[in-house]
């Protein structure tokens, strides 16, 4: 990578590759309905984080699904560890825990709404994994990959 990790703008650094790679999985593979993206959609400072990018480049519905909060305001609605994630009062998306008392933060990256990003999280989290299963597996693949190379 040329471009060195600046805090907020993950997307110059890593978007690029995420977008070839996608297409060329497009290309080789099938359709995808919803793309998942580990990082920020916008609940972003800037509004439009990587999840945002990539949707927006290749037009396609995704969300943003992180760690840690970038921006924003987290507000507790229920008693299943559910909260909702609100950016300049706007609800853009939710926090989760998982079984271990960890969170991940959905958010609405592009073309789908933060109630669709929850449902569309909540069918493919076991919540026993840090991540979604989508992000989880692929999380694990790259990281076996990296440490072949």
């Amino acid at each position: 990578m040329d471009i060195p990790y600046v805090p907020g703008l993950l997307a110059f650094r890593e978007a690029p590759l995420m977008i070839t790679a996608i297409k060329e999985l497009l290309d080789r593979c099938t359709e995808a309905d919803v793309l998942m993206i580990n990082g920020h959609g916008v609940s972003h400072p800037r509004r439009f984080g990587i999840a945002s990018h990539v949707g927006v480049v290749l037009d396609k519905p995704s969300i943003g699904i992180a760690k840690k909060i970038l921006y924003g305001s987290v507000v507790k609605i229920d008693k299943e560890n559910r909260s909702l994630l609100v950016v300049n009062g706007s609800v853009v998306g939710f926090v989760l825990e998982n079984a271990y008392g960890g969170k991940i933060y959905v958010s609405v990256g592009h073309r789908v709404s933060p109630e669709d990003a929850l449902k569309i999280v909540e069918k493919v989290w076991s919540r026993d994994k840090t991540l979604p299963d989508p992000l989880f597996i692929a999380d694990k693949l790259t990281k076996k990959l990296r440490n072949k190379l």
